[in-house]
């Protein structure tokens, strides 16, 4: 009996400290922004800027070989997976304009670059990001960089849809 007890009480336990670990972990909708309050856990070089309809959008400006970007850390229960949506546009004497949005974990990372028209047109994007097999969780790292060209990039509206 008493190890019936005892066996229940550690059931518990172990079930109340993972329910904290799994409520104070990012949740993969804490990326959903349109930066109307801020940058909202979106780290680095983004700074907000009022577009021409007034709305919030992140700014990157690049100039040089450095890139400019904006990241945020997740943690993804095991086997989850995810499409990101965002929408992005090259303003206008911008030049040679390349994004890149990129998932790294600590096995590697996956990337995509694509060329942007530097005529303030929103041009929409998605990238997908699954965790890793078997891991009970993942953590990753989301990221969106003006890579290459020399201007300004404004990013806008970035969503989370689970799979």
């Amino acid at each position: 009996m008493k190890n019936r007890i005892r066996v229940k009480c550690i059931f518990a336990a172990v079930w109340m400290i993972s329910l904290t670990m799994f409520a104070l972990a990012d949740d993969p909708k804490d990326l959903n922004c349109d930066f109307e309050s801020g940058l909202n856990k979106w780290r680095g070089d983004g700074r907000l800027k009022d577009d021409e309809k007034g709305n919030k959008v992140c700014q990157l400006k690049k100039k040089g070989k450095r890139r400019a970007e904006i990241t945020h850390k997740i943690e993804l229960p095991g086997n989850l997976a995810f499409d990101i949506h965002y929408r992005v546009r090259a303003m206008p004497g911008s030049k040679k304009v390349r994004v890149r949005h990129s998932v790294r974990n600590p096995k590697g990372a996956g990337f995509v670059t694509k060329d942007l028209n530097a005529d303030g047109q929103w041009v929409d994007m998605k990238f997908s990001a699954k965790a890793a097999e078997g891991d009970r969780k993942s953590d990753r790292i989301i990221g969106i960089a003006f890579y290459e060209g020399e201007g300004v990039i404004q990013i806008d509206d970035i969503k989370v849809v689970p799979k």
